[in-house]
C-alpha cells in the first residue's frame, strides 16, 4: 500500500504429504526477517513443542524479531481457529479399580463444556459425515525428546464399538509426548458418531492437550466440533510465540461495536 513498498512471500516447500517441515518454515521466517520490515503469517502448526512459546518454530519467530541485525520491526500472526476444536484437562482414570483399563474420563469442568450433556464418558464424541476426514493431535506436558509417560490415542465407531484407527507410539524416555491419528469415513458408509479415546498405557498423570482438525464433521450444539470442548489455551504453534510477536484473533464485521472476538 505504501508507495515504493515491496511485497515478499515466504515459501516453505512441499514434501510427500503436501506440507513443508518446521525447518522449512524456520528458513522462510529467517529470510523474511532479514529482508523486510513487517512479517505476517496465517500458518497453524501442531505438536511443535508445548503451546507456550518454547517450540522451535515459535522460539525462532521471537528470536528473529529481536535480532538487532535484522530489518524486521513487527511480526503479526493469526491466532488460529481452534477455540471450538480443543480439549485440555488433567488425565482422570475412568476405572481406577482396574489395573489394566486406563481410559481417560472426559467430563465437564469449569473450563470444559459438555455439548450433548452426556455426563462423564470415556470417549469424546464427534459426528463424522460419510467421506469426512478427521485428524486428532494429542500432546501432554512432558519435555520433547524425553517423554517417559506413554499415552495412546484411538478413534472408535459407536455403531459397532470398533476401533477404526490408533496411534500408539512408544514414549519410554526419548520420545516426544505426541500421538496423531487421521481417519476418513468411507463415502459408502453412514455418517455417525465416533469417539476419541485416550489411554494411559504407562506412566504418570499428565495434562492432556487435544486439537481436532476436521473436514466433514457436523457441528454439535454450540457450534463445537466435538463434545468436550475447552476454549481456553486453544492457541496452537506458532501463535504462542512471545518476545513481541503479536497474535490476533478475528472480529466479525457484523459484530456490534466490533469489540467481541469471534467464537472460533
Amino acid at each position: 500500500l505504501a508507495p515504493g513498498a515491496e511485497l515478499w512471500y515466504g515459501y516453505f516447500g512441499l514434501n510427500a504429504i503436501g506440507a513443508g517441515t518446521s525447518l522449512d518454515f524456520i528458513d522462510a521466517v529467517d529470510c523474511l526477517a532479514a529482508n523486510v520490515d513487517i512479517v505476517v503469517d496465517d500458518i497453524t502448526l501442531f505438536a511443535n513443542g508445548q503451546y507456550d512459546g518454547s517450540g522451535s518454530v515459535a522460539a525462532n519467530a521471537s528470536t528473529e524479531l529481536n535480532r538487532a541485525t535484522n530489518r524486521i520491526r513487527g511480526y503479526y500472526n493469526a491466532v488460529g481457529n481452534q477455540a471450538r476444536a480443543h480439549y485440555q484437562e488433567t488425565y482422570v482414570d475412568s476405572d481406577p479399580g482396574s489395573p489394566t483399563a486406563n481410559l481417560h474420563l472426559f467430563q465437564s469442568t469449569a473450563d470444559t463444556t459438555d455439548a450433548l450433556a452426556i455426563g462423564p464418558f470415556n470417549g469424546d464424541p464427534v459426528f463424522l459425515n460419510a467421506g469426512g476426514t478427521i485428524t486428532v493431535v494429542l500432546s501432554w506436558n512432558d519435555p520433547y525428546g524425553a517423554s517417559a509417560n506413554d499415552y495412546n490415542l484411538h478413534l472408535g465407531r459407536e455403531s459397532d464399538a470398533m476401533i477404526v484407527v490408533s496411534s500408539t507410539d512408544l514414549q519410554s524416555g526419548t520420545g516426544n509426548p505426541v500421538e496423531v491419528l487421521t481417519y476418513t469415513n468411507p463415502s459408502g458408509d453412514s455418517a455417525g458418531y465416533f469417539d476419541i479415546i485416550i489411554d494411559k498405557f504407562a506412566g504418570a498423570t499428565r495434562t492432556l492437550d487435544l486439537f481436532i482438525i476436521s473436514c466433514g464433521c457436523t457441528g454439535l450444539p454450540g457450534g463445537v466440533v466435538h463434545n468436550y470442548n475447552t476454549r481456553s489455551s486453544s492457541v496452537p504453534n506458532n501463535s504462542d510465540a512471545g518476545g513481541g510477536v503479536v497474535s490476533l484473533g478475528a472480529i466479525n464485521a457484523s459484530e456490534p461495536g466490533n469489540d467481541a472476538i469471534a467464537p472460533y
